[in-house]
């Protein structure tokens, strides 16, 4: 047994069995930590994408507790008005509203019926 050991070329190739062997037990936790890196990677971005978001939010509270901030958005938004005031509401050249939109009844009646809508776009479809 001596002399088979004493060949390099067994010599070699158990050491490249070794390393063999070593190279393969490794491989597996080193994928696993690219994978929990990377994971980690987009956890972090995502708690920053969070945090920037509540960042967000916090100044959106705080413009919506000044009393001025609350005044204008209910000015603009729903054109409130104090006591004694006249509001004017610009109409476009032709006769609408900016913003102005159709009632249910008129859209109905308009379109017709669900079926039929789905009828005509099924014929307009061959």
């Amino acid at each position: 047994m001596t002399a088979k050991l004493s060949n390099p070329a067994v010599r070699v190739g158990i050491v490249a069995l070794v390393a063999l062997v070593i190279a393969l037990s490794l491989a597996v936790p080193l994928r696993s930590f690219v994978r929990q890196s990377d994971d980690n990677a987009a956890l972090a971005a995502e708690v920053a994408a969070k945090e920037r978001s509540i960042a967000e939010l916090q100044a959106d509270v705080e413009r919506w507790r000044d009393d001025a901030f609350v005044e204008e958005q209910a000015r603009s938004r729903l054109n409130y008005v104090y006591p004694g005031e006249t509001a004017y509401v610009v109409v476009d050249a032709d006769g609408d509203t900016p913003g102005k939109l159709p009632t249910k009844a008129a859209a109905e009646q308009q379109s017709g019926s669900w079926y039929e809508r789905f009828w005509t776009s099924v014929e307009q479809s061959r």
